[in-house]
């Protein structure tokens, strides 16, 4: 069942609070860097870069870190999960706490999220994920299209 979001307020900027986010480590010092310290709880953040320039294998590395202290989910649409499984071993990444799925459906990710409400999510790729009533004018799923935003309202 989607969720509606929340009706959007207007603000003024100087009534918005500066008080610093809550963060967590990724464990990665460099990765934490980038992100602005860590990642902050509830927070959708986008990784885009060149084919092969190593975004799975990062998100990866980095799931199989936290997944030792915290509950996570690893959602692949693009390799299958022997394919994953096979990259973790290669890196000698711990495989034991990580939570696999390997779905395409927006819908299925979202009922699955709620039900084992992970702490940290990661979906490789959201262009190729869809929903089933979302089509293109030839009757074809667009796969990719506005996900990002469809996962915030969704989840």
């Amino acid at each position: 069942m989607p969720v509606t979001p929340a009706c959007p307020k207007v603000q003024k900027l100087s009534d918005i609070s500066l008080e610093a986010l809550p963060r967590f480590s990724t464990g990665f010092k460099e990765f934490d860097r980038v992100l602005g310290g860590g990642v902050v709880p509830g927070s959708a953040i986008l990784i885009g870069g060149n084919p092969g320039a190593g975004k799975s294998t990062l998100l990866l590395q980095t799931l199989c870190k936290l997944a030792e202290g915290m509950k996570t989910l690893y959602v692949t649409g693009e390799e299958s999960l022997q394919q994953v499984a096979m990259r973790a071993h290669r890196l000698g990444l711990p495989t034991a706490n990580l939570n696999m799925l390997s779905e395409t459906s927006i819908e299925q990710i979202c009922q699955i999220a709620d039900e084992e409400k992970p702490q940290l999510m990661v979906i490789d790729s959201i262009q190729v994920m869809h929903m089933a009533d979302v089509q293109s004018s030839a009757g074809q799923r667009r796969p990719g299209t506005g996900n990002r935003g469809l996962f915030d309202a969704l989840c």
